[in-house]
């Protein structure tokens, strides 16, 4: 008897179990023909599906390497639309790079941006004992030189970029960090009243030791104020030994040193841009600046702040016995007007931050005096110390 006919064979039909009932007796048990799975073909159903399983896989990654460059695409046009400042990396060089615009001494208005501030703190120091202080700082861009631009022969300020970083500086007992360091200095007569001369020699003493702890990497320059204000130099130099050291120099005939000046070298010779010592100065006038054009008055830390602005320090430390008496149209200005119009001439240089400016006061400086410094600190995320006479002494 002959077994019934078998389907065609089919190498992917699935394996079926073997029904001796469906066969006549005698055939059904050792009937070997029954569709079924080769080896091979299992080895060829894998490869197929692995193969699948790869292009997927390959599949997924594309796409979500597409969306992540989509969204990353989206990022860079927001940040170029709302112009967020670019970070950039600077090397420790000689020369200067500007990574900013470079704003000019103008007739353009300041433009009112808005900036938080935080509450200084008041407190007395003994020079003898001055100890680090930790200042907060901002992350953004740093370089090295900046530049006033005035080739010692007239007026008309220029610059070069800089902002907060590394580096940094101590002076009387503060802290200010960054690579570019501002010291403006009060040089009116009155220092020399309230702070006599050893208070004078510590002074000297102080700003030098400032200068000297300062690394090479860091940059710095000083602006020393009266009626009008001199700069040490055209651009922040590095803080090297032979920058300190005409430093020094450069300070010495202040507050009735040689040298045959009074309170500024600008005052006593204009915009020659050299004394009759052969030292040279950069000279800062009232007439450089629109918002200072027609007022008048003494110690105008107003005058020495807007001019170290233009080169955007990090930190800036400024040592009076007082504050502005700036007067305009035959009036006083008040002190709260003037610490909102020299925070607004930051505002318009700096744009998305502002520098961190630390007060010192000596004393001699009224209430009023010593609240107008410690309100200024306060505007620009600073520090405020007062210092007697007696300590400057010791």
């Amino acid at each position: 008897m002959n077994p019934p006919p078998l389907p065609p064979h089919d190498p992917h039909a699935q394996y079926q179990a073997h029904d001796p009932g469906a066969y006549p007796e005698g055939y059904a048990d050792g009937y070997d023909d029954v569709p079924h799975v080769s080896v091979d073909d299992v080895r060829a159903f894998e490869e197929e599906k692995r193969k699948k399983s790869f292009w997927a896989a390959i599949g997924s990654t594309v796409l979500v390497h597409v969306a992540l460059a989509v969204i990353l695409g989206f990022i860079a046009l927001a940040t170029k639309v709302l112009n967020v400042p670019e970070i950039q990396v600077m090397t420790e060089s000689d020369g200067s790079e500007s990574l900013i615009d470079k704003p000019e001494f103008s007739s353009q208005s300041l433009s009112d941006r808005p900036s938080g501030a935080a509450a200084g703190v008041e407190a007395q120091i003994n020079l003898a004992n001055v100890g680090p202080m930790a200042v907060p700082m901002n992350d953004a861009m740093a370089t090295d030189a900046v530049n006033f631009g005035n080739s010692m022969a007239g007026v008309g300020l220029g610059m070069e970029g800089f902002g907060p970083g590394g580096g940094g500086a101590k002076f009387l007992g503060l802290g200010g960090g960054g690579r570019n360091i501002y010291f403006v200095i009060d040089t009116s007569t009155s220092m020399i009243r309230n702070a006599g001369q050893g208070g004078i020699a510590s002074i000297r003493e102080e700003l030098k030791r400032a200068i000297d702890g300062m690394s090479a990497g860091t940059s710095f320059n000083i602006v020393c104020f009266g009626l009008e204000a001199d700069g040490f130099q055209e651009k922040s130099v590095k803080a090297n030994k032979e920058n300190k050291e005409a430093a020094v120099k450069f300070m010495s005939p202040y507050y009735g040193g040689a040298g045959g000046f009074g309170r500024t070298r600008t005052e006593s010779f204009g915009t020659k841009g050299i004394d009759n010592e052969g030292t040279k100065y950069l000279p800062i006038q009232l007439s450089q600046f629109e918002e200072l054009v027609g007022t008048s008055g003494g110690s105008r830390i107003d005058l020495g702040l807007m001019a170290a602005f233009k080169q955007r320090p990090s930190s800036i430390f400024v040592l009076s016995d007082g504050a502005p008496g700036t007067n305009k149209g035959g009036e006083k200005v008040p002190y709260p007007q003037l610490v909102e119009m020299i925070k607004k001439s930051a505002q318009a240089i700096y744009k998305t931050y502002l520098p961190t400016v630390n007060t010192i006061a000596i004393d001699g400086i009224t209430n009023d005096e010593e609240n107008f410094l410690k309100s200024l600190s306060a505007a620009f995320n600073g520090k405020h110390k007062r210092v007697s006479a007696a300590e400057l002494k010791n």
